[in-house]
């Protein structure tokens, strides 16, 4: 080992002492690397320190593919949405105190709306069509030749032939945008044009309720679930669908109301449910008539509530199996066309009067009707159960009640019966139905799952019939649920401000079918038989206008905003 003198030591350590000043005093070069690392590096730092800084921030929300209308706070940097949050706006203004706050409301579907919005599928301006329909050729051209020829158009051919050749379709993309909706709807309004209905373009219109109550919708908002003391989840999976305000189930959940969901599949909603039923694929039907004949057989249906708000007491003539009318037991009622007048047997006098609510139009000249304005029975007890024969124009009838046709018929569906269809024991069907029935109130939710199902009409007017037995349509925490629609007065009442509701709305069904040659596409479907039949039934109800028909002149011009029919429509 070398020695280490004292001269040898002094000079390593300088040495050593100009390499450490070497890295403070370098060449130009190294020196530019080593700044433009850090550079780099304070770059990356950066993306995260200027994700809060923007220009302004404006109020969105997300309307492709979803009626959540939740609230966003978006955010503005050198005209470009760099970042969005969700608004905490909901309590106090939207729900009653009563129930847990609405927010926070958003989902990652909806977060991805921005991308969506710059993606490379988006059209940024107008073009117009030079070659061939459908040969993809087109050109583009200015905002104002755009707006002028359409106005053009628009004009000639409202001049020429009636507004009611111009289509103005919507769509579902444009009917969730409450702003977008009211202008358009009041430019519809005005104009005159021919608007076709989404709901049976997308197969979202609940037929059967709207067949039983009269109305599409017939429910409340989401927070109305919190209020349910038993909710049927069926049918639908709101865990993924709804996920804004799927939080309420779970919240009632803790409150003590059965959350029951009813699907084939053990899905995300089924996992966090207290109960689970999984009948098989198709079979809900038969389910829920077994759940009505267990309400009936046992007697747990709400009598007082039946016998007033439901039909359920109305005489039925069992020989035609129709409702027993004015028309059917006098001449004069029969000449007065009172078509609208219908009647139950009271118990108390034990005779047949006239049920409330029925006959609002004023009575013919020499004759005495009592005009109801309302449901309330007075002093008449209907009954619900029996069989009477009354004196028609036709000669002695035997009648009986809706009630005891929907008895009969609900046996039929029996749970053992319908355990074999299902595959639900019958044990678990009665007692659910008798949760159902005990729970005041109680809620089905239902999604638009049975909207898009072949004789889906009848799931939901099975599901209208469990309601009604059980007094739960018309109360808060009760009804059949579809979705959180928002509220639409201010919007209808900009639509129509000065002129009145005069909006040409038709069924997308019937617009298909006058403007799609779809006899011809029935024949090629199912046959000549049956194409015939469609189109007999359709002109049938066409001449006794069950439908307006604004297809006399034919389709001129179409415009669609916010719905692409061509993708989203079979037809």
């Amino acid at each position: 080992m070398a020695s280490l003198s004292r001269r040898s030591f002094l000079g390593q350590s300088a040495a050593g002492l100009g390499g450490l000043c070497a890295l403070q005093y370098t060449s130009n070069a190294f020196a530019q690397a080593v700044e433009t690392a850090t550079q780099s590096y304070n770059k990356f730092e950066d993306l995260y320190r200027q994700k809060w800084t923007w220009d302004r921030v404006a109020h969105g929300t997300h309307g492709t593919n979803c009626a959540g209308n939740c609230a966003f706070n978006v955010y503005i940097k050198n005209g470009v949405l760099c970042r969005e949050e969700q608004q905490g706006m909901y309590n106090g203004h939207t729900a009653s105190p009563d129930v847990p706050d609405y927010g926070p409301r958003g989902c990652q579907k909806g977060l991805r709306h921005a991308k969506y919005m710059y993606g490379k599928q988006r059209v940024l301006y107008p073009m117009r069509r030079v070659g061939e329909r459908g040969e993809g050729k087109w050109e583009r051209i200015t905002w104002d030749e755009a707006t002028r020829e359409i106005a053009e158009k628009f004009i000639k051919y409202s001049i020429e032939d009636g507004p009611q050749v111009i289509s103005l379709g919507s769509g579902t993309q444009l009917s969730v945008k409450m702003a977008s909706f009211g202008a358009l709807n009041r430019f519809a309004n005005i104009s005159g044009t021919t608007v076709p209905e989404f709901f049976s373009g997308v197969g979202d219109l609940p037929t059967g309720a709207y067949m039983t109550l009269g109305k599409v919708y017939a429910a409340d908002t989401m927070a109305s679930i919190f209020k349910s003391r038993c909710c049927l989840i069926w049918m639908t999976n709101p865990a993924v669908t709804r996920i804004p305000d799927a939080h309420f189930f779970w919240e009632a959940k803790y409150n003590g109301t059965e959350v029951v969901a009813i699907s084939p599949d053990f899905s995300p909603t089924a996992m966090h449910a207290s109960m689970w039923l999984n009948p098989k694929p198709g079979t809900d039907t038969a389910l829920a008539m077994a759940m009505v004949d267990t309400i009936i057989q046992e007697k747990l249906y709400d009598a007082p509530y039946i016998q007033e708000q439901s039909d359920l007491p109305l005489l039925v003539r069992t020989d035609t199996k129709e409702y027993l009318r004015a028309t059917d037991l006098s001449w004069v009622g029969k000449l007065s066309v009172s078509d609208n007048v219908y009647y139950m047997w009271d118990q108390a006098k034990g005779e047949i009067v006239q049920a409330p609510g029925t006959g609002m139009a004023d009575a013919p000249v020499g004759r005495e009707r009592r005009k109801w304005d309302t449901l309330d029975l007075g002093d008449i007890d209907p009954a619900l159960e029996g069989e009477w024969m009354v004196d028609t124009l036709d000669g002695p009838v035997k009648c009986t009640t809706v009630f005891e046709l929907a008895k009969k018929r609900a046996r039929e569906h029996s749970p053992e019966i319908a355990q074999g269809i299902t595959g639900v024991n019958a044990n678990v069907i009665r007692k659910t139905a008798r949760i159902f029935a005990k729970a005041k109130p109680a809620m089905i939710y239902c999604g638009y799952g049975a909207c898009k199902s072949l004789h889906g009409d009848m799931l939901q007017r099975a599901f209208v019939l469990m309601l009604s037995l059980t007094g739960n349509i018309g109360v808060e925490g009760g009804n059949l649920q579809f979705s959180n629609a928002p509220k639409s007065n201010g919007m209808l009442s900009y639509a129509f401000a000065g002129v009145g509701p005069a909006t040409r709305v038709i069924s997308s069904t019937q617009w298909d079918y006058e403007h799609g040659e779809m006899k011809t596409v029935n024949e090629k479907v199912y046959g000549q038989e049956l194409a015939d039949k469609f189109d007999k039934d359709y002109r049938y109800s066409v001449d006794q206008r069950y439908f307006p028909d604004y297809g006399k002149k034919g389709w001129k011009m179409g415009i669609f905003a916010g719905n692409n029919g061509a993708n989203w429509r079979a037809s």
